[in-house]
């Protein structure tokens, strides 16, 4: 975005650049225009206090002595102190718009990260439903892995069911290990088979309605 400062037409002639020139000769004509371009680009409030005099010197392109270029804009009242004379009254527009930059950048990082943080949700949800999936058991191997641990296969096909309907969730959290959430049942007698009486362990209070 291209920026523009005001700069009265009386300039050229004005006392205060006559008395600049007098002192600094013909940079007098350039250096307030480029102190305030610069303002207007880098340092919207016109405030030069964190500036050394060697920094302001380099930043506008001055090479002879910056100390006195310094004190020569503030004696012909270019400068109070470090700040630019009358900037707030003529060019205070620039410091309205580097705000607005502000908040548009400010505005732009949030959806950045905002996208960033879904995508990085989504990474999270698909890995934890690979993961799932990757120890998700058929009917047919909840049926097998029941027998296996000498457990009526319908005990086997009650967790498969169970899971099933929910979403292979066990108390709103996911089944990461079907196998493991089987003989962890079988210890604690969660079972159909145990509930009737007919497994090996004893039921608990705690167990999960299947």
């Amino acid at each position: 975005m291209s920026l523009f400062i005001r700069l009265e037409t009386t300039f050229w002639t004005h006392r205060k650049t006559i008395r600049l020139r007098a002192i600094l000769g013909d940079s007098a004509l350039w250096l307030p225009p480029r102190l305030w371009s610069y303002a207007a680009a880098h340092q919207p409030d016109g405030d030069f206090s964190k500036y050394l005099p060697d920094e302001l010197a380099l930043l506008l392109g001055y090479m002879s002595n910056a100390q006195a270029m310094l004190e020569a804009l503030q004696q012909c009242g270019f400068m109070d102190g470090m700040k630019l004379h009358g900037w707030e009254e003529r060019n205070a527009y620039h410091t309205i718009f580097a705000d607005r930059a502000k908040k548009a950048a400010a505005a732009r990082w949030g959806k950045v990260k905002e996208k960033r943080e879904r995508k990085e949700r989504r990474r999270e949800e698909t890995s934890i439903a690979s993961s799932i999936n990757k120890h998700r058991m058929t009917l047919e191997e909840c049926q097998n892995y029941a027998a296996e641990l000498g457990l009526p296969p319908s005990d086997g096909a009650a967790c498969f069911h169970k899971w099933e309907g929910n979403g292979w969730k066990n108390g709103g959290n996911p089944i990461v290990d079907a196998r493991a959430t089987i003989r962890s049942w079988k210890q604690h007698g969660y079972l159909p088979s145990q509930k009737n009486g007919n497994g090996a362990s004893p039921r608990k209070n705690s167990e999960p309605n299947i």
